[in-house]
């Protein structure tokens, strides 16, 4: 049987339907890029963002200069935009002004020993 294009069409037997397939050749496998129409401007592209990214944080800061910008290690939301370095421990840093935080006083934790 042939298709539109007049390529054959083999259609599978029913014996081979409880078979597993077989390993594709990853030279044969077809690029995604392919099937990508980059004619069609993308919906959420901005290539100006990188600048109003800029522009938004450095109004956030009350000074231009800081040691760090803490995120949140889970969801990396940022937390503090501006932080010093402290004096003693170098890999620990003290968050000025902290931003998208919820202090919970009702819960607390165990001090680690």
């Amino acid at each position: 049987m042939e298709d539109g294009r007049g390529k054959e069409v083999v259609e599978p037997k029913p014996e081979d339907m409880d078979q597993e397939p077989e390993a594709m050749d990853p030279q044969e496998l077809v690029s995604s890029d392919d099937e990508i129409d980059y004619s069609i401007k993308p919906e959420f592209y901005d290539p100006n963002l990188d600048e109003k990214d800029e522009l938004w944080v450095r109004k956030q800061r009350k000074e231009g200069h800081s040691d760090a910008v803490l995120s949140c290690p889970a969801c990396f939301t940022t937390l503090c935009l501006d932080c010093q370095r402290h004096a003693e421990y170098a890999t620990q840093f003290r968050a000025m002004f902290v931003t998208n935080c919820e202090i919970k006083s009702d819960k607390l934790l165990p001090q680690q020993k």
